[in-house]
């Protein structure tokens, strides 16, 4: 009796345990988040000490659905609108956004986004001290500026994919940390992702 007691404790830890791992969280306790391509690159930049860094990133993931998606006008073809945002697994300061990015379809080829408005932030220990940056502008700010190279989005997949050179200017990184406010900051990197087609079809800014 006393060893079919042992053995019905064993099991009914067993059970608990496996229960409690198939439960668990996703990665890194991150159910929340989806992985659907990713954004990688690398941040150059002159910091407040006057040192030059290059910082590569890798930003996979997002959490809303709303993070993730493109509109395209299937009635006059002759447009379409995306938008996508992907961060870091473990850290949500550390993330990139293409918002409103737009552009045109001409026979049935989409063109290279016309415009729209890129955010960048990273948050990283180098050296044993804390590097923060956060940039942000729209592509009406003439100091600021994009290149959007090798740019391929099928509307039928969802999949975009493009290389990119964003300059931040000066005035449009983030007084908040320590810098001179004289220094821009280049942001090179490769886009592939799968986006999501939106149902709402509401005319995208020209």
């Amino acid at each position: 009796m006393k060893s079919f007691y042992i053995l019905f404790i064993a099991i009914v830890v067993s059970a608990v345990s496996c229960r409690t791992k198939e439960g668990a969280p996703g990665p890194a306790g991150e159910s929340n988040l989806t992985q659907q391509g990713s954004v990688t690159g690398t941040l150059a930049y002159v910091d407040y000490q006057g040192n030059p860094i290059s910082v590569p990133f890798s930003y996979s993931y997002y959490e809303s659905a709303s993070d993730n998606k493109f509109y395209y006008d299937v009635n006059g073809k002759k447009n379409y609108q995306i938008e996508f945002f992907r961060r870091d697994l473990k850290d949500y300061n550390n993330y990139i956004n293409f918002s409103n990015l737009y552009g045109f379809n001409v026979n049935n080829q989409f063109n290279s986004p016309s415009g729209g408005i890129f955010q960048f932030s990273l948050v990283k220990i180098i050296d044993n001290n804390l590097f923060e940056f956060s940039g942000y502008f729209n592509s009406s700010n003439q100091n600021s500026t994009y290149v959007i190279t090798n740019y391929s989005f099928d509307a039928t997949t969802g999949r975009l994919i493009f290389d990119f050179v964003l300059t931040f200017d000066a005035l449009s990184i983030d007084s908040s940390t320590r810098y001179n406010r004289t220094q821009a900051a280049t942001l090179t990197g490769r886009v592939d992702v799968i986006l999501n087609r939106t149902q709402v079809y509401t005319t995208p800014p020209l």
